[in-house]
């Protein structure tokens, strides 16, 4: 049957789908994470439901600071239909990468022979770096601006301009990260013989024209991304030689990549990291002329990251921003350059001594999917895959803390400070252990909380009410205050601030402040029963 490959021309397909299918059908039983699959989807009233209303949102607002409607549309249909159950999203991510594997394969088919277009189609659906993009609800955007990206590259292959064109404008309503295509198109065009002259520049206008208007609303959009602008280009030099590792040996993959040292030129990773981009530029460029391969498949992995290279400050506080210098799925497309490279070296009788690599990474694939399965085992990998995690160990401590799992939760607090001291943590860690009695050693969690968060009235309201336990009654009158003029609206400050009215007998001012609390929250008991008991008096 390998024999008759060529006409058994329906093979291939069932191959690449039967592969996906292997590896990320898991994924419909997956649940939704605690990491922005709330924000994008279940707390997200955009997408519950379509009607005029939420269509006109998704299309004239950022969420929260992409323009990416078509993306919303889709999940506006599954609300529809099924509601918010997570087998159904998790389902339409896995028929997405599978569709996009196949027009891998008919991509390639353009670009190699057959049998390296399979190869390459098979390692795309089976690659463990993109368990990110199709195991994780909120990656919606990048499975579907890719199917659209794939599509407009192939519609321009086959010579299809309006087609290529309507699927380009698709993806880019899907995500603007997309918008390199009109210059892999030149690069198609420059490994395939074609002039790079005034008439097909002319001819690639219309897509240039798209990506600037897309490029323009994405900016407006986009918060700041670090207060050193050099930051990005820095974190650069780690990002690419990385990905490239990940891309070859995919293992010790997680949702976080932290950089927690400074972030300068004479870091060894990023000097190291500058050094080895420089050459393999130098080394594509060398060969050009006996080979156009390397040059092409390096410029499209480049092109394809670059949007994202910027993205490296993510989920800061005052006073505290994180950074990270690489995410799988952002390498989804990017690593359609690595495999062109790869491809350009598998010949038509040689192609089955890479049938064990498929092996080893659909094996791979389908160990990285599951560490996707629930919030619990996706920072379980993150904290085993890196040390210095810290954003990994406090969430994780934060699920094991509402198992009640407190000791193992605390070391992970603790650990997260270690790594790097952030008030998250910190936060959390307070919260802790005032659930376990030790308020002494919450009120020093929380006083350096207000080092990073000067201004946060949760932790005044925090700190007023473990010194009002531990009978520091004027202490906790001032903490309590600080957090009232700071937000009016947390009933549990109010109460407190009763409850020290009582202990003043100024029994008006108590009325007033159990009057608030059920103002803010009517059915608080406490606040219910101490009215009740006051007026009584």
């Amino acid at each position: 049957m390998i024999t008759r490959l060529r006409e058994w021309r329906f093979l291939p397909f069932v191959c690449i789908v039967l592969a996906s299918l292997l590896v990320y059908l898991q994924a419909a039983g997956f649940e939704f994470l605690l990491f922005d699959d709330e924000l994008l989807i279940i707390d997200n009233p955009k997408v519950h439901g379509l009607s005029f209303l939420h269509l006109f949102q998704i299309f004239t607002t950022y969420d929260p600071e992409l323009y990416i409607p078509l993306t919303l549309l889709t999940h506006q249909i599954e609300y529809t239909l099924f509601g918010l159950n997570p087998a159904v999203y998790h389902f339409t991510n896995i028929l997405l990468h599978t569709g996009n594997a196949v027009l891998v394969y008919c991509i390639f088919t353009k670009l190699l022979n057959r049998k390296a277009a399979l190869i390459a189609g098979l390692l795309f659906a089976l690659h463990p770096i993109n368990a990110e993009a199709v195991a994780w609800a909120s990656a919606r955007k990048d499975l579907l601006s890719s199917l659209f990206f794939l599509f407009a590259l192939l519609g321009y292959l086959t010579s299809r301009k309006k087609l290529s064109l309507l699927s380009f404008l698709c993806g880019l309503l899907s995500k603007v990260s997309i918008a390199p295509l009109p210059v892999i198109l030149l690069v198609i065009d420059w490994l395939n013989g074609v002039p790079i002259d005034k008439k097909n520049l002319q001819g690639k206008l219309p897509y240039f024209a798209l990506s600037v208007l897309f490029g323009v609303v994405a900016l407006f959009g986009k918060e700041a991304q670090a207060t050193e602008p050099l930051i990005p280009l820095f974190l650069s030099f780690v990002s690419i030689p990385f990905y490239l590792l990940k891309y070859f040996i995919p293992v010790h993959l997680s949702i976080f990549y932290p950089f927690t040292d400074t972030a300068s030129f004479f870091h060894p990773r990023i000097l190291t990291g500058a050094v080895i981009i420089i050459l393999i530029t130098a080394i594509a460029w060398k060969v050009r002329k006996r080979t156009r391969v390397p040059l092409v498949s390096w410029f499209f992995f480049l092109c394809m990251l670059a949007p994202s290279l910027t993205n490296v400050m993510k989920g800061g506080d005052a006073g505290s921003y994180d950074l990270y210098f690489a995410s799988d799925r952002y390498v989804y497309l990017a690593g359609l350059g690595i495999l062109l490279f790869i491809g350009a070296h598998i010949t038509e009788r040689k192609w089955l001594y890479w049938l064990p690599i498929v092996i080893l990474f659909g094996i791979l694939g389908i160990r990285q999917a599951g560490t996707w399965r629930s919030s619990e085992t996706l920072f379980r990998n993150a904290v085993a895959a890196s040390s210095n995690s810290y954003v990994a160990y406090n969430n994780l401590g934060g699920i094991l803390a509402q198992n009640k799992q407190y000791a193992d939760a605390t070391a992970l607090f603790e650990e997260s400070i270690r790594v790097k001291e952030n008030p998250r943590a910190l936060f959390n860690l307070g919260k802790l252990y005032a659930v376990q009695g030790r308020s002494a050693e919450a009120i020093r969690s929380y006083e350096r909380v207000l080092t990073f968060r000067p201004e946060d009235a949760n932790v005044y309201a925090q700190l007023g009410g473990l010194k009002l336990l531990l009978g520091d009654v004027e202490a906790a009158f001032t903490d309590l205050q600080k957090a009232n003029a700071l937000d009016p609206n947390i009933p549990s400050v109010h109460y407190n601030l009763g409850l020290i009215y009582e202990y003043r007998k100024q029994k008006e001012n108590a009325l007033s402040e159990y009057r608030r609390v059920l103002e803010l929250d009517p059915a608080d008991v406490q606040a219910q029963r101490k009215l009740g008991g006051t007026m009584q008096q």
